[in-house]
């Protein structure tokens, strides 16, 4: 049964692709809370619920494609016909602001002292890293981005480490990306879903990484890594990074404690 036609001004002239998503859409108890946007002049969006059963929520926009003008959400009982208005004007829009999931670190801009500590095998002393300082801000307030560099004055060769932690509204979970120019593989890592340890913890995986060789006897090995992002306050962040060897016995690799800058 037809629910909606709704207009949606374009992001750019041009192309057919699906860029981001509408926000908010409620008709006939049909409801979207982001937007449609599509890389074309204005279309208009026959929504129809194939499913009155199924609920419709961001989630459903998982693995959507336009073909023919068509747009089918797999087995969500929701299927989007889009025609292109040719009366309308190309408009220019901005994306949607994202959820909750990111107000865990909005209010972790700033600078940081860094304190690390690193476990080279399970039952290994921590030995004590050379101290670190880093710069983070928000980007668009989608990432939050963290410059890591060495502290002036600290006796260690030079390194310049980037991260960046968001939350991806597609898939409905936290994402992780960093480069270290110290170990120059990048690592991507992606949490199950948005769910937040006590509250404050994000959780990432990363399913196989090569052993920089911390240890002589896992260098070269494949280890699957967890990496605990814990905001205790808006002035203290601890992230922790367990390793998991082909032994298969996690244990904490490597702890570093941000500590706001005064």
């Amino acid at each position: 049964m037809l629910s909606s036609y709704h207009e949606v001004p374009s992001c750019a002239r041009g192309g057919g692709l699906l860029l981001s998503y509408w926000s908010p859409l409620v008709t006939n108890g049909l409801s979207l809370d982001r937007r449609i946007t599509l890389l074309q002049p204005t279309f208009r969006l026959a929504i129809t619920r194939t499913d009155p059963a199924t609920p419709v929520t961001r989630r459903t926009l998982l693995g959507t494609s336009i073909a023919a003008g068509l747009l089918t959400l797999g087995s969500s009982g929701l299927v989007v016909r889009a025609q292109a208005s040719p009366d309308a004007d190309a408009e220019v829009g901005t994306s949607a602001p994202l959820g909750p999931e990111l107000d865990l670190f909005r209010p972790l801009v700033g600078d940081w002292t860094v304190e690390r500590r690193l476990w080279t095998t399970a039952d290994a002393e921590p030995t004590t890293l050379p101290p670190a300082i880093a710069r983070r801000r928000m980007i668009q307030d989608v990432f939050l981005e963290e410059v890591m560099e060495p502290a002036p004055g600290s006796d260690q060769p030079p390194f310049t480490r980037t991260a960046f932690l968001s939350f991806n509204d597609l898939n409905g979970r936290y994402e992780y990306v960093s480069l270290d120019s110290s170990y120059p593989p990048m690592m991507f890592e992606t949490a199950f879903d948005n769910t937040l340890t006590n509250g404050n913890t994000i959780k990432v995986y990363h399913d196989a990484f090569v052993s920089p060789g911390f240890d002589p006897g896992s260098a070269g090995q494949l280890l699957k890594q967890r990496r605990d992002f814990t905001v205790e306050s808006a002035d203290r962040v601890i992230m922790t990074q367990y390793w998991t060897p082909p032994s298969g016995e996690e244990y904490l690799g490597l702890e570093t404690l941000y500590t706001r800058a005064t």
